[in-house]
């Protein structure tokens, strides 16, 4: 999956360093565009893929199952909802992106005050 001129795409969540402007060098030419969409051809030079960072579009209604947080998910193809059990929050991940109802923060703060879970 990519874009139309078949340049790669990154999907899910991404962490820029700052300055952008010293290592994404058309951050400076950004005009009426997204800025991810812009700079994505400099950003696919130092991206990859890593374990650490979880997205699931538009999920919520997570919850403790068998010691995972597993929530759903919206299908992106036919936008309808769906269970997300194939892909629980990697227990590694120190950022996760995509919830949309605040239920996937409050697990986290339950198990951070409470060590509940």
């Amino acid at each position: 999956m990519g874009y139309r001129d078949g340049s790669a795409l990154m999907m899910g969540t991404g962490v820029y360093a700052l300055p952008m402007i010293s290592h994404v060098p058309s951050y400076q030419t950004i005009d009426r565009v997204e800025f991810d969409v812009h700079i994505r051809h400099d950003v696919m030079l130092s991206a990859y893929s890593t374990s650490l960072l979880h997205w699931t579009w538009c999920s919520y209604n997570y919850r403790w199952e068998n010691g995972l947080m597993v929530g759903y998910h919206k299908n992106i193809r036919s936008n309808t909802l769906q269970i997300s059990e194939s892909s629980p929050v990697d227990p590694k991940a120190v950022i996760s992106h995509g919830c949309k109802d605040g239920s996937l923060i409050k697990l986290v703060r339950e198990k951070m005050l409470y060590n509940c879970c």
